[in-house]
């Protein structure tokens, strides 16, 4: 963590010593024990906290205890103090995981937690986890790990979670499982009993029944305002007169209240109740920082204050530390407004000057975040501005520049332009939120910072304001740190020139001897050339300079991947290897990677037509990439999944992977190369989609004329099967014209960049044109190219994806007599599909009485025409264009042989179809 661990959130807040027993909700709470998350939910002030405090000191079973607050929405910063709790009850759980935890981005949310789950899982007692105030996070990371930790959590371990609101755990499924208790504010409201046993017996009122009735309707049984009116009482002559003169709306009681309570506080305790209204916990000295003229200490004050019950929480049992009850603090904050208002002073300077001693105290106690916090709150931006800005580095570090930005996003713009090291920090934490819009702009910023620095000393001279550097070491850093953001940016947003050009400025900016970093600008700009299909330049510029196994083992992930797109799978495969065989032998950080691998392996056991190992790989790296791996592993791991789906012939599940890969991708420099939807294509084509494939053409502006480039190469190549897929549905031969002619373009671009698997792809495609324009000798000589090519490589996969028609080719005996063993390889495996899918359509009578058999999607079409759906219904149930339907059915129609949807219902009836 980047501060120091607040121990008072670990501890169970101390109970009164006189308090009303809840004997009926303690019996709940015992009685819940067997559930995965006993839920306690009501609005402030209901006694929430309270009732699992004292049901806690009378558990059989340890418990570790979180009072979450806002800073809490830090993934990083939760889960530390996640651990840390676990740790405080004596489990030996977490030390690894908190090693880690600041590579999260890198290793994965999922693998952290799964490995703190299996440790966990280790421990033989049963325990209980209370989260307090969990109503304070609205990160969606945040909750999402309590999900995760909910859904995975050991048996021997419950839940009990403290909120005001649930709006974001997932209680459907856990009440669909029997896994939830519920405790709600209808439990919680006292009953007439406890209203009475609290007024007479804690409180010592001696109220009368029907008093005791009236303020039980009129606070419903609300504690927090049970209490208020207890205090309010205290003192009172004519107690039945006051509690009859409550009257007016619900919302107007907590405001009068609290002004009888505060009204009967000494001058000096109502002057110290509203000044410290502005801390979300306090000690003594904080609380002297704040109160500058004060006859007591604090610290006497506060213990007055417990003593009497006033709303005070004590956080540790060494009574340092203390709150206001949360609903008492919003009400005095609220008064504390109000008085400075009608103050003759200048009451915005007084409460922000309250703002202001805090965070000097908090800065000076290195509890920085809260100094920010209140800096903030006072508005002194300067202030603020200063304090992030030292804070940058450490953070980004440690991967919390999510928290950073939402502090710097606070700060006036002509504040941030005039702090060229905040600027930067702005840009790199834009970059990490994918904000990548306003990167630019903050980079820009910097720089005319350093300029004006540069021409003309610190003072600009359009601006009586001064740029302030705050970190000396931080600025003389920024033109390599700002090339390097320019190149990352570029990179994603797909201009590569741009991208190569920052680099190379990067690279010679960074100083002598600082291996490290020139190796990540290598590794950036080697990604930039691959990008631009400069493959060999590429492999070269990362692998240039690298001095260490460390950065040999990080940068396997990229440099296999370009030796698979040479064409060159076998040392490709020693890369993995020899890789993985290093990672294994280092520190857990450099084991992230692993992961991959085990997927790249995979990937090249799948081109080479070994699907049992390709499952097998598949396997192991999702056994290894659930507890660490690179942020994009999971996507890569879905369309390798999909891939040996879609080989298997099970298109739909396919298509089904390749959908939920996408909300996993992650925009980085590593090039995307093989677009998802151009693979989604590919799969509609064999589905016989045709006009799917034809709309992913339209949307994607791709024609036989467009500029070539590597990264829309495989689009390209895409496009080739789409134009030969319609020419299968249409018999119109300016489509193999066309088809041919942007293969040849293309046989070019990839001949030059020597990208062996391409090359075999094209080969292949041109021999389907060929013979589908009649021409078998030149067919068979384009085939023949695509064998002599893939044989040393033993490349499988590409000639099995396209075998059904690919199979009479092969069977022709010259192409037979050039490698006698590949062939043979490639006929056994095609043979074994096409009997595959035979045996799938043997059940129906329909393909061996139609000429051109249905498409799925026009057989799926064809049974909600004959369920009496119009074309519009049609429309809206496959989420398919108007148009798209009426091609479909002109196609059907077609292929039936019929005129109208009442002709084609009653043929496909005949035909066994519906």
């Amino acid at each position: 963590m980047t501060k120091p661990i607040l121990k008072t959130k670990l501890y169970v807040p101390q109970l009164r010593s006189k308090a009303v027993t809840r004997t009926r909700l303690l019996k709940r709470l015992s009685e819940d024990v067997g559930c995965k998350l006993t839920l306690i939910c009501a609005p402030a002030g209901f006694g929430k906290t309270t009732l699992v405090s004292e049901w806690v000191t009378g558990c059989n079973y340890p418990v570790a205890w979180l009072s979450l607050e806002e800073e809490d929405n830090d993934l990083i910063q939760f889960i530390s103090y996640f651990i840390v709790a676990l740790q405080s009850i004596g489990l030996e759980v977490g030390e690894g995981v908190l090693d880690e935890i600041h590579s999260l981005h890198t290793v994965g949310v999922d693998a952290i937690l799964t490995t703190l789950i299996n440790e966990i899982a280790e421990i033989a007692m049963n325990f209980v986890f209370v989260i307090d105030d969990y109503h304070v996070i609205d990160n969606k990371a945040v909750n999402d790990a309590l999900i995760f930790l909910l859904d995975h959590m050991p048996t021997q371990m419950r839940f009990v979670v403290i909120t005001r609101n649930d709006q974001y755990l997932p209680l459907a499924r856990l009440r669909s499982k029997n896994q939830l208790k519920e405790i709600r504010a209808m439990d919680l409201r006292f009953t007439h009993l406890e209203v009475t046993d609290f007024f007479n017996q804690v409180m010592s009122l001696s109220l009368s029944d029907k008093d005791i009735v009236t303020l039980e309707t009129r606070t419903e049984g609300w504690i927090a305002g049970l209490q208020l009116v207890a205090i309010s009482i205290l003192g009172q002559k004519d107690i039945t007169g006051f509690i009859e003169s409550f009257s007016g709306n619900h919302n107007f009681i907590m405001d009068y209240l609290v002004e009888e309570v505060l009204n009967q506080q000494s001058e000096e305790i109502h002057s110290f109740l509203l000044h410290t209204s502005i801390l979300d916990c306090f000690c003594g000295s904080l609380c002297d920082a704040i109160m500058l003229n004060c006859s007591a200490t604090s610290q006497k004050i506060l213990e007055y204050l417990q003593h009497i019950n006033l709303f005070i929480v004590p956080l540790d049992n060494e009574r340092v530390w203390y709150r206001y009850h949360h609903l008492f603090a919003d009400l005095l904050r609220q008064k504390l407004s109000k008085e400075f208002h009608l103050s003759k002073n200048n009451k915005d300077k007084n409460v922000a000057d309250l703002h202001i001693r805090a965070s000097k105290w908090f800065e000076n106690n290195d509890l920085t975040s809260e100094a920010i916090h209140h800096a903030l709150a006072a508005r002194d931006f300067e202030r603020a501005a200063s304090l992030i800005e030292v804070t940058w580095s450490k953070m980004d570090k440690s991967l919390q520049s999510a928290t950073w930005l939402r502090w710097a996003k606070m700060i006036p713009d002509e504040l941030v332009r005039l702090r060229p090291v905040l600027s930067v920090g702005y840009a790199w934490a834009l970059l990490d939120a994918g904000e990548i819009e306003g990167c630019e702009q903050r980079l820009q910023s910097a720089e005319n910072c350093i300029e004006k620095i540069s021409n003309n000393g610190m003072r600009n001279e359009n601006s009586i304001l001064d740029i302030v550097i705050t970190d000396e070491e931080q600025y003389n850093m920024l033109p390599s740190i700002i090339a390097t953001a320019r190149a990352y940016l570029a990179s994603v947003l797909g201009d590569i020139k741009a991208s190569i050009k920052y680099a190379l400025k990067a690279q010679n900016q960074i100083p002598k001897g600082d291996h490290y970093n020139k190796e990540v600008v290598n590794t950036l700009l080697g990604l930039a050339q691959w990008a631009n299909g400069e493959l060999e330049a590429a492999y070269n510029t990362i692998t240039k300079d690298i001095v260490n196994t460390k950065m040999d083992i990080m940068v396997a992930v990229v440099l296999a991947p370009i030796r698979i797109e040479q064409g060159k799978l076998n040392q490709a495969l020693r890369i993995y290897e020899k890789s993985l065989h290093s990672a294994l032998e280092e520190d857990k950080i450099y084991q992230i990677p692993i992961a991959s691998f085990y997927l790249g392996i995979g990937n090249i056991k799948l081109l080479k037509g070994d699907l049992i190992g390709a499952e097998e790989f598949l396997k192991r790296s999702m056994e290894k990439g659930e507890n660490a791996a690179l942020p994009n592993w999971r996507y890569n791991w879905y369309l390798l999944k999909a891939r040996i789906m879609e080989n298997q012939g099970k298109l739909d599940e396919s298509l089904d992977l390749l959908n939920e890969a996408e909300s996993y991708y992650y925009r980085n420099p590593i090039p995307n190369i093989v677009p998802l939807g151009a693979l989604k294509t590919r799969v509609f084509i064999k589905q016989g989609k045709i006009y799917e494939a034809l709309d992913w053409v339209k949307e994607n502006h791709l024609t036989i004329e467009d500029e070539l480039s590597y990264l829309r190469e495989f689009e390209h190549i895409t496009l080739v099967r789409v134009l030969i897929a319609k020419f299968s549905y249409f018999n119109n031969k300016k489509l193999l014209g066309d088809a041919k002619l942007l293969i040849e373009r293309l046989l070019v671009e990839v001949r030059e960049g020597n990208r062996i698997g391409h090359i075999i792809e094209l080969h292949i495609l041109k021999a389907f044109v060929y013979e589908l324009s009649g021409d078998l000798e030149l067919a068979l000589e384009s085939l023949k190219v695509a064998i002599k090519l893939a044989e040393p490589e033993e490349f499988f996969l590409v000639f099995i994806n396209d075998g059904m028609q690919l199979h009479r080719l092969l069977l022709e005996s010259d192409i037979y007599i050039i490698s006698p063993d590949y062939v043979s390889k490639l006929l056994t495996e095609i043979e074994k599909i096409r009997d595959t899918n035979e045996s799938r359509l043997a059940s129906s009578k329909s393909y061996s009485k139609i000429i051109v058999p249905l498409s799925k999607r026009e057989l799926e079409i064809l049974k909600l025409i004959a369920d009496g759906l119009s074309n519009h219904d049609i429309s809206d149930r496959l989420f398919l264009a108007l148009s798209t339907i009426k091609n479909y059915n002109q196609n059907l129609f077609g292929k039936l042989q019929v005129k109208s949807r009442t002709e084609a219902i009653k043929r496909a009836r005949e035909l066994g179809l519906l």
